[in-house]
């Protein structure tokens, strides 16, 4: 047996790990339940108010109250950093799972709980103060897939846990995870004033099934230009997909500190890839956003 877990309000729980299951019984008058899942994380645990923590998830009950019980199970994903972009006043982080193939899979944008999502500036960060990086190769604990309307890649972070830095994946290595271009990103033919083809009337938001995308593109040029009713310096990034032209505005931050502190005008990149993002509804649109510039 692992240990006994109580609370003040809590019914009392005895986990043990038989194999790679977990098995919950009643120690005090409480339903137990029988769940497979992968084998325990860690050994840690601790009550914070009406749940009870492990390593490895969250089992939430009230046994006065006589509220549900009901167990959070956290997960592990490995993925590589696609983009590490603002996001109010954090960030918001996405990339694409590494399977045992190895291969690049489903994208997975870790989130936190707060009501816009954004992670804190330390819940991106490893254990020795680095943020993570494109290209990083990242262990994160998650405890729920929480798709947000056309935000389906969403999954809760387990703040319990910093990110564990496993590699760095080489440049190249990501042909195989682009995206197919389909003759569009997502809905074209609507443009902001200083945009093209850079938004989509949130009517249409809720069709598109999807928020993120990896293209390859062969004529980057980062604009920087004062736009805005209250004029500021801004980096938009533009380039064409099939016979489409595009100007999308840039939250990379690392690629926006670089280039405002250079003059106004426009700069030849020329090939890269681009991780660009659906972002949230804002004043009946939702804007395509490039969220991670990689360059050879």
């Amino acid at each position: 047996m692992d240990r006994v877990l109580s609370g003040s309000s809590f019914c009392l729980w005895a986990i043990a790990a038989q194999g790679g299951a977990l098995l919950y019984r009643e120690t005090n008058s409480c339903l137990g339940a029988l769940l497979d899942t992968r084998p325990l994380v860690g050994a840690h645990a601790r009550t914070t108010g009406p749940r009870v923590e492990r390593d490895y998830g969250v089992v939430y009950g009230d046994a006065v109250s006589g509220a549900p019980w009901f167990f959070a199970m956290s997960y592990s994903k490995r993925i590589v950093c696609l983009a590490n972009s603002r996001k109010h006043s954090g960030r918001c982080v996405a990339g694409k799972e590494l399977t045992q193939n190895p291969q690049l899979g489903d994208w997975v944008r870790p989130v936190s709980a707060r009501p816009k999502q954004e992670l804190s500036l330390a819940e991106q960060r490893y254990t020795n103060g680095e943020e993570a990086q494109l290209l990083d190769v990242i262990d994160i604990i998650l405890e729920q897939a929480v798709p947000s309307g056309h935000q389906v890649e969403n999954h809760l972070v387990d703040t319990a846990h910093r990110w564990v830095k496993v590699g760095v994946l080489a440049w190249h290595d990501l042909d195989a995870a682009l995206d197919q271009f389909n003759g569009s990103l997502w809905v074209d033919g609507h443009s902001s004033y200083n945009g093209t083809n850079d938004r989509i009337p949130l009517a249409q938001c809720a069709e598109v099934g999807s928020s993120l995308v990896l293209m390859e593109v062969e004529n980057l040029v980062l604009s920087v230009a004062l736009e805005g009713l209250q004029p500021k310096r801004t980096v938009r990034a533009r380039f064409s997909l099939g016979t489409k032209a595009y100007a999308l505005g840039v939250t990379d931050p690392v690629i926006a500190a670089s280039y405002l502190g250079r003059a106004e005008g426009d700069y030849v990149v020329g090939r890269a890839k681009l991780c660009i993002s659906l972002g949230e509804p804002y004043d009946g649109y939702c804007y395509k956003l490039v969220a991670g510039v990689m360059t050879p």
